[in-house]
């Protein structure tokens, strides 16, 4: 085996690209993440390195790319099993043990894009199911009040904001910027043009943000 096929970041990329990639995802960059792109939501496929060991964790979730942010933010995250381990090892005198095995992550992660794509759904099915879900998550609340502002449901909305809003966010920073944004969203919430025109440009600001090609502003409801 070539110098190249026992490295095992280029093996995991190999095996990713022809699992994932034939089905629609796209690499970020030279990272160990992975999107499935829907416009204003993604599905993120995360092969973890780990900081004492070569090899790789298995991680997958969805974004609503209706947060304005800079980074991948995996919501609903879960982390699969590889050969009833969390953790796949890379022995460098068995590069090529890493390599059949790494081509087994990747089916793992194709059956969970495959699954999430039916399990989130797109359009106005999609956003009515994310808009009145029960969660207590902070972020799950403000993805439930943009959705149920686009389906016209004002005051089920300022209740999901004002809920982000009663929180202390004086010493965290993450949670002052989303209670920003839920309100300037609260504010909008009687001018069905103006929200659309709001969470079409987060979306596009967050797209641009992770270097993701521009929208069309299509499917979200």
């Amino acid at each position: 085996m070539s110098e190249g096929a026992s490295d095992h970041n280029r093996i995991l990329a190999v095996a990713a690209r022809e699992g994932l990639g034939s089905l629609g995802l796209s690499r970020r960059g030279r990272s160990r993440v992975w999107i499935d792109d829907h416009g204003w939501w993604v599905i993120l496929v995360e092969f973890q390195p780990s900081s004492w060991s070569k090899g790789s964790y298995l991680n997958v979730g969805f974004q609503h790319l209706w947060r304005v942010t800079d980074h991948v933010s995996f919501d609903r995250p879960e982390r699969l099993n590889i050969d009833g381990q969390q953790f796949l090892s890379f022995d460098v005198a068995r590069p090529e043990v890493f390599q059949a095995a790494a081509s087994r992550l990747v089916e793992k992660a194709r059956q969970a894009v495959e699954h999430r794509r039916l399990q989130h759904g797109d359009g106005s099915e999609a956003v009515e199911r994310i808009a009145w879900a029960e969660t207590e998550s902070i972020y799950e609340l403000y993805d439930a009040g943009t959705g149920l502002g686009l389906l016209g449901e004002r005051q089920a909305a300022n209740d999901r904001f004002a809920r982000i809003l009663a929180l202390d966010g004086s010493s965290l920073a993450w949670l002052a910027e989303l209670q920003n944004q839920a309100r300037v969203l609260a504010a909008v919430l009687d001018d069905k043009d103006a929200l659309i025109a709001e969470v079409t440009r987060r979306v596009g600001k967050t797209r641009t943000a992770l270097r993701m090609p521009p929208w069309d502003g299509q499917g979200l409801t």
